[in-house]
């Protein structure tokens, strides 16, 4: 078992600009055991406010702000290399069809889903959305999923599967 983590703006953000302090460009690792933290390769693209998930062979880190009030539709996969638990880099992948940061994401059966989140429109004015978007993992390929019932702007997401 690992813990998975992307830091955030090394000083508190300010109401507007919070990204500008800072934007994560690795993911750090954690093991349950007592100073086994580390940090895995730098990410492509460094960006705040991303969506983070992991399934049992890959971290993704999707979407996200690149620079202040600026929304990425990009995604990056850091895959487990060969069962040695190393890693070889982050890997682009396909953007969404929509820049979003805040957003939610899940990993469910051979699929990431990406929920909500907000984009900046003209003179940085916020928008929301409640649309959802899946990535094949096999084909790599989005998708458009049916819409939230609501709009939901900064979001997160947790999947439960029984067991």
């Amino acid at each position: 078992t690992a813990v998975f983590f992307a830091p955030g703006p090394a000083a508190a953000p300010a109401a507007a600009g919070a990204c500008a302090a800072g934007l994560a460009e690795w993911v750090g690792r954690a093991v349950p055991i007592p100073g086994a933290w580390y940090k895995l390769p730098r990410m492509d693209l460094p960006r705040c406010r991303a969506a983070a998930l992991a399934t049992s062979s890959a971290v993704y880190v999707i979407g996200g702000e690149v620079t202040d009030r600026v929304a990425s539709a990009s995604a990056e996969v850091l895959e487990a290399g060969g069962g040695s638990g190393t890693t070889a880099g982050w890997r682009k992948l396909p953007p969404m069809a929509l820049a979003r940061t805040a957003c939610g994401a899940v990993a469910i059966g051979g699929s990431l889903l990406v929920f909500g989140g907000f984009s900046y429109g003209r003179r940085g004015l916020q928008a929301n959305h409640r649309t959802v978007e899946r990535l094949e993992l096999e084909t790599e390929e989005w998708s458009a999923e049916v819409a939230m019932p609501k709009i939901c702007g900064p979001c997160s997401a947790v999947a439960i599967l029984r067991v």
